[in-house]
């Protein structure tokens, strides 16, 4: 399995109202479509194109952003069939699905960190902090 490409298509966010305390935030990564992609340069292998929608939704309707988008990997013949061969009961393989969403969400996470803060909204990931080392926090953490 080998990176041959990732591209968006479709990046969008938007916010219906404010920050309320009760705020949840959730993600979901969905893949839309598997297909076989024709390129002159790879020979050997074939590339499938993995279609997927990301959306990180801020709960009661407060916003969402959402990404559509394709990535490209190329795999060995018997491996190419054995995913198509998957992709026909809309299931994607173990050995392939952790590997792409990982990617996704990486690829993802960047571009939504950059909207979030544009957008003045809660960042969607929690992002690391510095505890001075006498504070209380740092305290509890020395004990767990």
């Amino acid at each position: 399995m080998q990176l041959i490409g990732f591209n968006f298509t479709k990046i969008s966010g938007e916010r219906f109202k404010g920050v309320r305390p009760d705020l949840k935030i959730d993600s979901d990564v969905t893949i839309t479509d598997i297909k076989k992609q024709e390129l002159d340069i790879i020979k050997d292998d074939q590339v499938l194109s993995f279609e997927f929608d990301l959306k990180i939704l801020y709960s009661p309707k407060i916003a969402e952003i959402s990404f559509t988008g394709l990535v490209l990997f190329a795999f060995g013949k018997d491996d190419s069939k054995d995913i198509l061969a998957a992709w026909k009961d809309k299931k994607v393989l173990d050995k392939v699905r952790m590997p792409l969403i990982n990617l996704i969400m990486n690829k993802c996470t960047l571009k939504a960190l950059q909207i979030e803060e544009e957008f003045n909204l809660p960042l969607h990931i929690r992002m690391p902090q510095l505890v001075a080392p006498d504070s209380p926090e740092a305290k509890s953490s020395k004990k767990e």
